[in-house]
């Protein structure tokens, strides 16, 4: 996938205070652009050894400018949705582990 993807959240992000704990700000979508390779390697190293979910959460998170904290609480309809989009974006390959001829 090479263009945006935009994800209407069933239920928004809310952003609060940490003094107050009143919602500051909401996110209502997401705008993911395509990947970069920083984006996989800055993943892969917040994921550690054997985190591929994590990994998943982490490109999610620069892909969209939100954080991977926040990402986390998405509910479950929603946040298969985005990483259903992250998949879209990582190429056949290194989806499936194909290391191509030798």
């Amino acid at each position: 996938m090479t263009g945006t993807v935009k994800i209407a959240l069933r239920q928004p992000i809310e952003r609060r205070s940490a003094q107050t704990g009143k919602v500051v700000d909401s996110v209502a979508e997401l705008l993911l652009r395509p990947l970069k390779l920083g984006d996989l390697v800055a993943a892969m190293d917040a994921a550690g050894e054997g985190g591929k979910g994590t990994m998943t959460l982490h490109l999610a998170a620069r892909c969209c400018g939100v954080g991977a904290a926040e990402l986390a609480e998405l509910g479950i309809e929603d946040g298969m949705e985005v990483m259903d989009a992250v998949a879209g974006f990582i190429p056949a390959g290194l989806r499936t582990g194909t290391a191509g001829s030798t």
